[in-house]
This record gives structure tokens, sequence and C-alpha cells, in this order.
């Protein structure tokens, strides 16, 4: 195992030396504005519902662009479903999406750039509170960007859903885009690592910390560094430093989705636990990441006690949940016990 990891560390450093003689983007296309867009996505609801689970099976659409309601753009678009979870119909009755573009198609547009992107829907069509997940977890990697800018960007839209077949109404939701790992690697002058079981000490230790204490505070233990789930790891030079970032915040307990599978525990009237998992972070690096936490906690809260599109109910829970652990590391006796092992 060990020489398979020095095997592929020298591979992917090389690749990384190609990233390291150009100037890293400040931003790709559609992530240089935080505009909220407004999308209409043409489609056979039919078909898209009745295809199975496979990420591999396209289903063509058609994807509106307006500006002061007029149409702008028109793009001739492939669907494909995507995810772990939210996927399978049992849990959601209308999947999150990957859009696949013409780059013809998009050349001057506020795609270009984009030859594929996800998008993360409301999961329910007949219940509005999923519409409001969507933005919490939008509100989410908002967060995260506020702590660094190793972290994936996203950008906000207003989308139509117009059933082709005129089997369906239309709805109208919130959706987000998410940046390409691509990109983000481009962005940040590194290379993407698809490799499972990377370790902790591997990694820079300082932005590990830092992933570990958010998805803390957010209460998120659906992730893992070794497994690669919900994780990406982008390896930049010089010495080729592996940074891991964090994305999929859906089971977030600061949000508490309550999914239709008994293997969700958010239920309700019952408060989130928080389990911290860091592993092995010093005592530098993790009180280096607590101060960035802490320079930031106005930024954060603000980012969603501030924000329109919350009811004042989920504004006021996350803004207590946040409280609440913004309390606990104020506290050197908690930090201790809780994430240094009582060091």
């Amino acid at each position: 195992m060990k020489k398979r990891f020095l095997l592929l560390v020298f591979i992917f450093s090389q690749l990384n030396s190609i990233y390291s003689q150009e100037k890293p983007e400040k931003c790709v296309g559609l992530f240089c504005s935080e505009n909220t867009l407004d999308i209409q996505l043409e489609l056979y609801v039919d078909s898209l519902l009745a295809g199975g689970v496979s990420e591999k099976v396209k289903y063509p659409s058609i994807l509106k662009f307006f500006s002061d309601n007029k149409i702008v753009d028109t793009f001739h678009i492939e669907l494909s479903k995507r995810g772990h979870f939210r996927k399978f119909p049992n849990i959601c009755d209308f999947p999150p999406l990957r859009i696949h573009f013409d780059n013809q198609e998009t050349s001057g547009t506020a795609f270009e750039g984009h030859n594929k992107v996800k998008i993360v829907t409301h999961c329910q069509n007949n219940d509005s509170a999923f519409e409001q997940y969507v933005i919490q977890e939008y509100l989410i990697y908002k967060a995260y960007n506020l702590l660094t800018e190793k972290s994936f960007k996203t950008r906000l839209a207003r989308i139509r859903y117009v059933d082709l077949s005129k089997t369906f109404p239309d709805v109208i939701n919130y959706t987000f885009f998410i940046e390409n790992p691509n990109d983000l690697a481009a962005r940040l002058n590194g290379s993407s690592l698809d490799v499972k079981y990377i370790y902790p000490q591997h990694l820079d230790q300082y932005q590990y910390a830092l992933m570990c204490l958010f998805q803390f505070m957010m209460i998120n233990q659906d992730w893992s560094v070794s497994l690669l789930h919900n994780v990406e790891i982008i390896a930049t030079d010089p010495g080729f430093k592996m940074t891991p970032i964090p994305f999929d915040f859906d089971m977030c307990g600061i949000i508490a989705i309550p999914y239709k599978s008994p293997t969700v525990p958010f239920k309700k009237g019952v408060k989130p636990e928080r389990n911290y998992m860091g592993k092995n972070i010093s005592k530098e690096h993790l009180l280096a990441a607590i101060d960035t936490l802490k320079a930031n906690k106005n930024l954060i809260i603000k980012n969603f006690n501030t924000s329109p599109l919350l009811t004042p109910v989920n504004r006021k829970n996350i803004v207590n949940h946040l409280t609440e652990f913004y309390d606990n590391i104020s506290d050197f006796d908690y930090i201790s016990k809780v994430m240094l092992g009582g060091d």
C-alpha cells in the first residue's frame, strides 16, 4: 500500500507541474456572479422518472436562460441522474441532475467552458419544505467559501421545470449549480485525485482541521477522506500538497432533512447530535483553524441570518446551532476534551 501511494504521489506531482506554470483563474463563467439565475428546463418528465437510476442514461432537454423576463440563450442539452442517495425514487420523487452542454452552443455565454455541471434539485415536488432545504444547503456552501478559497463555488438559480409531454404541471423551485471538480482544481492551480485510502496525515493539516471543524459546526458525519466520500482531494505544487474539499451537505444536522429512509437519523423534534470526526490533528493546526472560524463568526452567522430566502423558523434554528458551536469552541476545556482527546 505504501509503495502504491508513493507511486501515485510521483505521477500526480508530475501532472501538477503542468498547472504550476499557469496563473490560477479567479473564476470560470457561471461562477463569476452572485446574481440568481432565471432559467427554464424543458424535458420529458415521465421519461426521466421512468429511466432507472443509471448515471449513464442521457435525456435530451432544452435549457432556456432568461434576463428581464426575456429569453437570452437557448441550449440543447442532455440530462443525467447523479448522486449516491437522492437519485433513488424511494428517497426523492425528483432526482438531482447533471447537465451536459454542447460546447459550441455555450460559446460567449455564462455557461462557456462548462461541458457538464451538477445542479441540486428539490427532491420532493409536493413538499415546500424541500425548497428550503435546497436554499439551506446552498448557504452552507457559501459559508465554507467565507473560510477558504479552497472550496466549491456555487450559483443559485430560480428554475421552472416544464414537462414537454404536458403530463405534469410546471414546477418552480430554487436550485443551485456546483463547480466542476476539474474547474476547481484548475482554479487552485492543481489537479483532482480520484484515489481512495489517502490517510488524514497525508493532507494539508490546516485545511484538514478547517474541514473537520466546519463539518462539526454543520453537524455533518456523511463524509470520509479515506473512502473519498463527499470529499474532493486537490493536489497542488509545490510539494504535492493535498487539500480536502467537502461537498454534499444535505445530511447536515443544521438542515436535518427528513428523508424517507430508515438509515437517516433526523426525526421531527429530535435534536441532531454533533460528532467530531477529526483524527490526529495537532494542537497547533487545530487552534489555527479555530482562529479562522472565530475570525469569520459574524460573516458566517450573517450569511444565514440575513438571507431573505429562509423562513424565520429555519433562520432562527440555524443561528441557534451556530451559536452553540461558537460557545463551545470558546471553551478550551471543551476543545481539549472533544477535539484533542484530553491533551
